[in-house]
């Protein structure tokens, strides 16, 4: 606990200033402006400029504690809620004490990076994943139609209901979710038709939940026959792939000088680019799960529950359990990230490096839009943004832009440090890795 006591000493001279303040502005019946009498302005707000006063004074003696004392604080100190919390009379009294908590963040060491051995992953582009991908490209840039006869793979409208009329709900039915011995039940029907069909044949809970907005329990517990009087069908039809196709993908392909060869070159190195980029996500989580693992970095969590609590008006003592886990994790990582940035990499986080790290945002969103980014313009002008808007929204820009910023160059200095062990895996191996290092 902190206990900070103010004597009327400590802040006459700060009441004063704001009873000069108010006077040179205060527009007062019967007075002119700048002209309202010291004592009268004492009599109205006086009580209201002493308050102003004490606060500040205690402020800035908080604030020169913890700097003085070079005390890691996590949050902010906040008044203490107990007996050791005098009360505060106003109106009568001159001289006041407060009693605040300090959550202190513990002495530790973070694992040395040149310690650490991590698996590291390229991910084989082949010329199945070309394919799908050609696919998937074919379904966004096509078009929706309406057949007069569904085929497998369309998706089908209707009012789904129990046969006997007991429950229905109006749904859409993906026929590539359908289980194999259902999938003739659905084929070749229009507009108007009743299908009527097991559903839990027809589906696994899963899909039945999304049919059926049902509960997982109430999924498993589906029997009997149900019916889909069908509203609506809907086909995707796929773009043809020509030379229209080329140039939607890829805006630089040219039919004069490129060729299919060209499209596909220029495919697979996006998706190499891609597939670099997720691996490049494993590594940092790996990464901060590792050195979470390491450190012993017990927090205060009762003083951080408070914390969160007199900070956050709409969060409620449920949130506050359902998420502290959470959030301590994230406070443990920013101090194991700073304590290895200054003490092994060197690095001191400066203002620079954020305005450069949203810079290099901006220039990225601009190249997206086919500007020049190497252009002196341009960079100014991604510069100028990034200033702007650090200092908007009371500095809730400045918070989550600078984190991203800090964390982005911790792991790029980092890599140089740790030993890496890289393994070439195709897409599917490397995504089944991936689920199993998110899901623990």
């Amino acid at each position: 606990m902190l206990t900070v006591s103010i004597s009327e000493d400590d802040y006459a001279a700060q009441y004063k200033k704001k009873v000069r303040e108010v006077t040179a502005t205060a527009q007062i019946k019967g007075f002119r402006p700048g002209k309202v009498p010291a004592q009268h302005i004492e009599r109205m707000y006086g009580l209201t400029i002493r308050v102003d006063a004490v606060n500040e004074i205690l402020g800035n003696a908080v604030d020169a504690y913890i700097k003085d004392n070079n005390l890691a604080v996590l949050g902010n100190p906040i008044p203490h809620d107990g007996a050791a919390q005098p009360e505060i009379d106003w109106k009568n009294n001159r001289e006041y004490t407060f009693v605040f908590e300090l959550g202190l963040a513990p002495t530790f060491e973070a694992p040395v990076l040149a310690d650490l051995t991590l698996n590291t992953f390229s991910i084989e582009v082949s010329d199945e994943n070309v394919a799908q991908t050609i696919e998937n490209l074919q379904k966004r840039f096509g078009e929706t139609i309406v057949p007069e006869r569904s085929e497998p793979n369309d998706d089908i409208f209707g009012e789904l209901a129990k046969a006997d009329g007991s429950w229905s709900t109006k749904t859409m039915v993906p026929t590539n979710k359908l289980n194999a011995s259902a999938i003739a039940s659905f084929a070749g029907k229009k507009i108007g038709d009743v299908v009527t069909f097991d559903l839990k044949a027809a589906f696994d809970t899963h899909q039945i939940q999304h049919l059926t907005s049902l509960s997982k329990a109430e999924a498993e517990q589906v029997s009997g026959d149900y019916t889909l009087t069908i509203t609506n069908l809907n086909r995707q039809q796929l773009a043809e792939v020509n030379e229209e196709f080329y140039k939607k993908i890829f805006p630089s392909w040219s039919a004069e000088t490129d060729t299919e060869e060209t499209f596909m070159t220029m495919l697979r190195e996006e998706l190499a680019k891609a597939y670099a980029s997720d691996a490049t996500q494993y590594y940092q989580e790996a990464l901060r799960k590792e050195l979470l693992a390491k450190a012993l970095l017990p927090l205060p969590e009762a003083f951080l529950r408070k914390w969160l609590l007199a900070t956050n008006d709409k969060m409620t003592v449920a949130e506050v359990d359902k998420n502290i886990g959470y959030y301590i994790d994230d406070l443990r990582w920013t101090l194991i990230r700073d304590q290895i940035m200054t003490k092994q990499l060197n690095l001191e986080p400066t203002y620079q490096m954020v305005v450069d790290h949203v810079t290099q945002t901006n220039l990225a969103m601009f190249a997206q839009y086919g500007l020049p980014v190497d252009d002196e313009s341009t960079q100014k002008a991604a510069t100028e943004m990034a200033i702007k808007h650090l200092t908007e929204e009371k500095g809730k820009n400045w918070n989550r832009a600078s984190q991203e910023a800090f964390t982005a160059i911790f792991y790029n200095n980092a890599r140089t440090q740790i030993n890496e062990v890289n393994t070439y895996v195709s897409l599917h191996d490397f995504e089944e890795r991936m689920h199993m290092l998110v899901a623990h």
